[in-house]
């Protein structure tokens, strides 16, 4: 796959790399493996390319994002709109998520907007005044999400 988005990504693939003990490195997956994602959870439609990428490169492993005690990106789907179904809550259009906090939170893209670097959206378990999930646009993009996570560890946070 060429990267074309995620550079910053491809080109940090390890964080600490020089600190003996400390290393973590991305671990992605197949295309073969985004593909029956995209089948699974956008009926068969290409995901945004950022979001490819992202997979491509780091699908199964990210210092970036947290994909839990999940094993797999399918897993990680499942379970989190299992727990928000079980709250009694539902996201009225196709999504993805690409980061979670156990359970509660998570982060997401909504695939029927931007198809190459979408919005990101965090999903809370909290609620407004009328018991509505929280559900709200971070104000920034996947790719600047991923950015700042590698500039972090850049920085050793």
């Amino acid at each position: 796959m060429n990267i074309e988005i995620l550079t910053k990504l491809r080109d940090n693939s390890k964080r600490n790399p020089n600190k003996l003990g400390y290393e973590f490195e991305n671990e992605g997956i197949s295309v073969a493996e985004i593909e029956q994602l995209e089948q699974d959870w956008n009926n068969g439609n290409n995901f945004p390319k950022a979001l490819r990428e992202l997979l491509f490169l780091a699908g199964s492993y990210c210092y970036c994002v947290s994909y839990s005690y999940y094993d797999t990106q399918n897993e990680m789907q499942i379970g989190q709109r299992e727990l928000m179904q079980l709250r009694g809550h539902n996201l009225n259009r196709p999504f993805y998520i690409v980061d979670s906090y156990e359970g509660s939170e998570f982060l997401f893209v909504y695939l029927d907007e931007d198809q190459i670097d979408p919005s990101i959206y965090l999903y809370s378990s909290g609620s407004l005044d009328n018991g509505r999930p929280l559900d709200f646009s971070l104000g920034y993009t996947l790719s600047h999400l991923i950015n700042l996570g590698v500039d972090a560890a850049k920085s050793n946070y």
